[in-house]
């Protein structure tokens, strides 16, 4: 015998409320999981930079990024970096590769931070063999305000800046570099001129002794 068509819909209502319980529950738990540093802890690093979460402890959050690593201090150090940009509206207005450089993306879910290194700051680029390093540095070279000095071994870095930054002088008096041809040594364009030879310096004397005589004191005489 069959059952009622109501039991069968009083049924088919309660699995559905239960799964969708149940599944509620389990994105709440991921959801608090993910939210809370502290359990957060057995999340490996790679997938917290996937996900665009915060990385964990000993790394900057949203305000310190901001503070230190943000377009303010970019503002406050171009003030003095660069005296033509002194004034408070200009510094704002102007595009932020004259202010600072541009590192790359932070943590965010829907608004991604942008991470800036100021004019003054020293940045250190570690990453293995065929990662992309030429190619950033390529890209702040670009963006670089004014003038800019570049050393390098590697040709390639001249292959994609000199068609870019306009005139260009290159210092390669070995025409040595390690890329393939037809790119491969590219003609030095500046020179410089080499000081005349040094003459032979004069051979070694020792200096000559002090000379020391007996001196006679002056002043006021006892009377007898």
């Amino acid at each position: 015998m069959s059952p009622l068509p109501s039991t069968l819909t009083l049924t088919s209502w309660a699995v559905a409320t239960a799964a969708a319980l149940l599944t509620l529950a389990l994105v709440a738990l991921a959801a608090d999981r993910l939210r809370n540093p502290r359990r957060r802890s057995g999340l490996a690093l790679w997938w917290r930079l996937r996900w665009r979460l915060y990385p964990g402890r000993g790394f900057a959050r949203r305000l310190e990024l901001h503070l230190h690593y943000g377009l303010p201090a970019a503002r406050k150090v171009a003030r003095r970096a660069r005296p033509c940009l002194r004034g408070w509206w200009i510094r704002h207005v102007v595009r932020r590769n004259e202010i600072a450089l541009f590192l790359g993306w932070a943590q965010g879910w829907l608004i991604r931070f942008r991470a800036y290194a100021t004019l003054e700051d020293h940045i250190l680029c570690l990453a293995p063999h065929k990662e992309g390093k030429t190619a950033h540095l390529a890209g702040w070279i670009i963006d670089a305000p004014g003038a800019a000095i570049v050393t390098s071994i590697r040709d390639d870095v001249v292959d994609l800046t000199a068609g870019l930054r306009g005139n260009v002088e290159l210092f390669n008096p070995n025409a040595s570099a390690l890329g393939p041809p037809p790119s491969a040594g590219h003609p030095s364009t500046a020179a410089t001129t080499p000081p005349p030879p040094c003459a032979a310096p004069p051979p070694w004397s020792p200096p000559p002794k002090p000379a020391a005589c007996p001196t006679r004191r002056s002043g006021p005489t006892r009377p007898p």
